[in-house]
């Protein structure tokens, strides 16, 4: 009814799914199924207990949270399916098929000892690993990639390629499956879809050329991730790791973290 106050009782159960959510993260899908299992039996006593206004609330908050458990459980027990988890514990040398899950990116990480190392980085889907023993498994598995290859900066979301590399363990609390150190330039097997394609020319025809700014005599080291970083020089003696705060501030720390398992230091600024 118009002029009527909110009803903070909502609040509850919106707590408790968020709650749950983000500390399930950190536990096993069997842990997160029991625990499912658990608040549904605690939702059920508290519906069926005394019709009062806090048991209500309290089995809808227990309800909700129950929910947030079920879906991260499964959507952690679909990372672990198929041979590629396996292979990341061990850091196996595999060939994936890839699906470009966006647009690679292009990162600069400095040696304070000198010499610097460009990283691209892309989100993407395996759909077939490669052993080196020449098993050849069907997946679909989100991997995170981190490659040396220039070829990857032209590739566009939803296209397909193969790379060979080394598989990681992803970071925990990302919904990954692994991390994928790619060796050299990819192999492409498959253009983008026809709307990927016209958003290609859409912003080929707004941004020009996507030629990076060559490095300068001052130790300026190339990026693209954003137009107020280029061609500020890198400081010398320090590692640097060029980004911006925006949403995809999460890939690109995974990325600094990534660099200093591959003996580069690295830091945001």
């Amino acid at each position: 009814m118009v002029g009527e106050p909110p009803d903070l009782r909502l609040l509850l159960p919106a707590f408790a799914a968020w709650a749950t959510a983000y500390v399930a993260l950190g536990w096993s899908s069997r842990a997160g199924l029991a625990v499912a299992l658990v608040l549904l039996g605690v939702a059920a006593g508290c519906a069926l207990g005394p019709r009062r206004s806090w048991a209500l609330v309290a089995a809808a908050a227990m309800l909700c949270a129950a929910g947030a458990s079920a879906a991260v459980a499964w959507r952690l027990a679909a990372l672990q399916r198929g041979p590629l988890p396996g292979l990341a514990r061990a850091h196996a040398k595999v060939t994936l098929e890839l699906v470009i899950g966006s647009d690679p990116r292009l990162l600069a990480v400095a040696n304070p000892h000198g010499g610097s190392r460009s990283i691209v980085i892309c989100p993407a889907k395996a759909v077939a690993v490669t052993t080196a023993d020449g098993v050849v498994s069907s997946i679909r598995s989100p991997v995170f990639v981190l490659a040396a290859g220039r070829g990857w900066l032209g590739l566009q979301p939803s296209q397909h390629v193969r790379a060979e590399g080394r598989v990681g363990l992803p970071q925990p609390g990302e919904f990954e499956t692994a991390t994928f150190d790619a060796s050299g330039s990819p192999s492409v097997i498959g253009k983008p879809s026809p709307m990927q394609r016209l958003a290609g020319a859409v912003r080929s025809g707004r941004l020009g050329s996507n030629q990076r700014p060559p490095a300068s005599k001052a130790g300026t080291l190339p990026t693209e991730l954003h137009p107020e970083f280029r061609g500020r020089p890198a400081h010398s003696g320090r590692p640097t790791f060029r980004t911006r705060p925006s949403a995809s501030a999460r890939p690109l720390s995974r990325a600094v973290q990534r660099a200093c398992q591959m003996g580069w230091l690295a830091e945001e600024i």
